[in-house]
Formats: C-alpha cells, sequence, structure tokens
C-alpha cells in the first residue's frame, strides 16, 4: 500500500523486500520522473542495487519517452556510479513510450 510521499519504487522496495530475489519492473514513466531525470537516475540505482546478485535476475527500468533513450543519460550515469559490476541491454521503446533497460548485477 502507497503512504504519502512515498514512490512507486519505494512502494514496490515495500512489497519485495530486499535484496529483490526474482526479475522484477520498475516503472520510472510518472510525472514526477517526467520532470526530474537525476530522480529518473537516482531511482534506477536504487532498484539495481535492491536486486539479488544472481545471473538470471534482473530488473528492468522503464524511462520516460520524455528523456529520451537511456544510451543518452542513463546508461553513462550507471556506469559510472557501479563500474563493472552490472551488465545491461537495451530491450526496446515499450507501448507506452518509455525505453526499457534491462540490468543485471555481478
Amino acid at each position: 500500500m502507497k503512504t504519502p510521499g512515498q514512490s512507486r519504487l519505494e512502494q514496490l522496495l515495500d512489497e519485495y523486500g530486499h535484496p529483490i530475489p526474482i526479475s522484477w519492473s520498475v516503472p520510472l514513466e510518472s510525472s514526477e520522473y517526467d520532470d526530474n531525470i537525476g530522480l529518473v537516475i537516482h531511482d534506477s540505482i536504487k532498484a539495481i542495487e535492491a536486486t539479488a546478485i544472481k545471473r538470471e535476475v534482473y530488473v528492468n527500468l522503464v524511462t520516460p519517452a520524455c528523456h529520451g533513450e537511456p544510451g543518452q543519460y542513463l546508461i553513462p550515469a550507471l556506469e559510472e556510479y557501479f563500474h563493472d559490476s552490472i551488465e545491461y541491454r537495451f530491450i526496446s521503446q515499450c507501448g507506452c513510450g518509455g525505453y526499457v533497460l534491462r540490468v543485471w548485477r555481478k
């Protein structure tokens, strides 16, 4: 249940627990993310950190269309933060207009 002031990511983390042992998706395409690219990057990092370190477990980061493809802003930020401790693959633009970036922890 979402409490006042709680982001969608925080709600999912409360629901799943830590570390999240299954593959999951984080919807980062609401208006709070449309207006704040820094929040997209921040919550993407938090989601990756909450994902279990197992080869078969990943997180899909569903980013807003308004910021463009994640390779333009998100991937460089993730590489700078995580260095070589993640693997990622751009999946596609989804039907909602946003973009899906799949990330595994190593």
